[in-house]
């Protein structure tokens, strides 16, 4: 920014410049007394001041995400410390607790992923047995329907039919009946009496064939049986002596062979019948006995007959009353029968009633199925509940990271390189985490960055316009005099503060320190150079004044007189102004004039025309001053 320093004059006398004070002289003894200045060239830099204290580039409070006591304390203040080095340490009981926690709340959140899983499938199966189930219960609910419509349809016909077929057992029932009483019971009662007689008589006869049996058939047999076998005993004897004498004759050729064979013919009769009749007289004995016991047995089956028929004729009138009691029974039964199937006429109703209530079940299996349908619903459920046990293992494993980021806190290093600022705790105290929700934590330390620092600094509002961001900065700490530090300008705060009533606004300007011998909270001015001019013509600010209209002039000797010349300025800073055009390097200008006979007036300065530095005219520095330059 370029500035020109235009000096107003505030004595009326200064306004007509230095001729109209030398005229005023003339004719007096005593001559002005010149004090004068060469042109020449230079360096002219604008900037404006202001002062402020050093800070570091950065600080952080060093905090623990694990709380606990404070065993190792590594570092104190003004220790410099490197990325990663050892701050201090954490009792790590609490944390290894909680990590341990979130291994099993991790592990039974994965657990709970397997059991979702295994929701899901059988959530799968049972809905669709569910539908197979609700789908087979419609079949079967229609199939019940079309049997009731059926049997609704023809239960009129069988309720007739039943009706029908009721009164025929009836009157079949009362026909039995009657015949029983009428008929039946007088025949068996006459039956039953006529074989109690014919078993006596049979055991009669039978008790009789066994005496004549044992008295007269079996002695007549056995004298019987040893006569024939006698007699075929001597037939033997007579054919074997007739053999004989035939055969003799036949020797002797008197008969012919064939009466000798007719007589072999003939005794092998006889042997072959006293062989027989030997026989039999060995099996008679058996006989006999096999005969006495069957008529012993047929004699005892007459008795048991008789015994029976005895029994029979003692019950028989029970049986009768029986009999005709059971048919009376059947007559009841099938009237009671033929009033049901006329009572059963309201089946008839009552299978329109089943069709209805049929209808109802087909509507109740359509609603199962539906409702089962809509339970398929619960798969999405259970697959969603997939989605949460996911979820939870997420949420388990950030809390298990961050458990163990804990404990791994329980370990405090150096996030940065820099120099410990403060120390807030000393070993054994307990510390609260800075990951708690109710409170910020405890700070161990304090790091800060002094390898670069910034000033901090208040620019006057009236000065602001002529600072920027990038801007170059002169600075001088109070520790070191006589060194400039340079630095630049990396913010501008957006907004002014008021500090006894004056207002400026908040500067940083970022200095490098290498070598760390600028500390925190020196004391520091700042110039910010505004316009510089570099090897330009220039005079004392003392030397330029203004004429009547206001243009800059300067007084230049020559040849020991002063000449008034009009020049064009430029920059200025605290002591000189640039010349444009108007003057040449070397030439000798008036800075002031001095009268020889004027005293000194209170508060005044030599009796100089035109505004010095700082004077009337004179542009404020930082807080009302003047700009200023090197």
């Amino acid at each position: 920014m370029r500035r020109k320093l235009i000096p107003i004059l505030i004595l009326a006398g200064v306004a007509v410049g230095v001729p109209l004070a030398l005229r005023a002289r003339v004719g007096s003894d005593q001559k002005p007394e010149f004090q004068t200045a060469t042109v020449e060239r230079g360096d002219i830099t604008v900037t404006v001041s202001a002062t402020g204290t050093l800070q570091p580039l950065t600080t952080v409070d060093i905090k623990s995400r694990a709380g606990g006591r404070v065993d190792v304390l590594a570092v104190d203040i003004g220790s410099i410390v490197k990325p990663g080095q050892l701050i201090a340490k954490i009792d790590p009981t609490d944390t290894l607790a909680n990590v341990r926690t979130a291994q099993a709340d991790s592990a039974a959140s994965r657990a709970k992923v397997e059991q979702a899983n295994t929701n899901l499938r059988l959530q799968k199966l049972q809905s669709e047995a569910q539908i197979r189930q609700a789908e087979e219960a419609l079949r079967s609910a229609r199939a019940r329907l079309a049997q009731a419509e059926k049997q609704a349809k023809v239960q009129p016909n069988l309720t007739k039919s039943s009706i029908a077929q009721a009164q025929a057992g009836y009157d079949s029932a009362v026909q039995a009946l009657r015949q029983l009483e009428t008929a039946t019971v007088p025949q068996t009662r006459a039956s039953v009496h006529a074989a109690h007689d014919e078993a006596r008589a049979n055991l009669a006869s039978a008790e009789e064939n066994l005496r004549m049996l044992e008295k007269a058939t079996l002695p007549q047999e056995r004298a019987q049986a040893q006569a024939a076998y006698d007699q075929a005993k001597a037939n033997v004897e007579i054919a074997s002596k007739n053999l004989k004498r035939q055969r003799d004759l036949r020797a002797q050729g008197f008969i012919a062979q064939s009466v000798v064979e007719e007589a072999e013919n003939r005794y092998e009769l006889a042997v072959a019948q006293a062989a027989s009749a030997k026989e039999k007289m060995d099996t008679l004995e058996a006989q006999h006995a096999s005969s006495l016991q069957s008529a012993r047995h047929r004699v005892e089956q007459a008795r048991a007959a008789l015994a029976n028929a005895q029994r029979r004729l003692e019950t028989l009138e029970a049986d009768l009353s029986a009999q005709v009691s059971a048919a009376k029974a059947r007559v009841a039964q099938a009237k009671a029968q033929l009033e049901n199937a006329r009572a059963g006429t309201v089946q008839d109703q009552l299978k329109q009633d089943d069709v209805a209530a049929a209808r109802a079940a087909v509507l109740q299996a359509e609603a199962a199925l539906a409702s089962a349908r809509a339970n398929a619903l619960q798969i999405q459920v259970r697959a969603a509940d997939i989605e949460t046990a996911r979820a939870q293992v997420a949420s388990s494993d950030a809390k298990l990271q961050n458990a163990n980021t804990q404990y791994e806190q329980t370990v405090i290093t150096a996030p940065r390189a820099g120099v410990v600022l403060q120390k807030y705790v000393e070993q054994g105290t307990l510390i609260t985490s800075g990951m708690s929700a109710v409170t910020e934590g405890t700070s161990i330390v304090q790091i800060g960055d002094i390898s670069r620092m910034f000033v901090d600094v208040l620019v006057d509002e009236a000065d602001i316009g002529s600072v920027e961001v990038g801007q170059h900065v002169d600075i001088t700490v109070d520790a070191y005099p006589d060194e400039l530090f340079e630095g630049k300008v990396t913010r501008i705060y957006p907004q002014a503060e008021t500090v006894q009533n004056v207002t400026a606004v908040r500067v940083t300007v970022e200095v490098e320190n290498p070598d760390r011998r600028l500390k925190p909270n020196m004391n520091a001015s700042c110039e910010f150079r505004v316009d510089e001019a570099i090897g330009v013509l220039m005079v004392p600010a003392e030397a330029v004044k203004e004429d009547e209209e206001g243009e800059p002039t300067v007084t230049v000797l020559e040849g020991g007189k002063p000449v008034v010349r009009p020049v064009e300025t430029g920059l200025s800073d605290d002591t000189h102004i640039e010349i444009r055009s108007g003057l040449k390097e070397g030439e000798t200008v008036v800075t002031a004039v001095v009268m020889p006979d004027e005293g000194r007036a209170p508060g005044r300065g030599p009796q100089g025309r035109g505004g010095g530095p700082g004077g009337p005219g004179g542009r404020r520095g930082p807080m009302g001053g003047m700009p200023r330059g090197r």
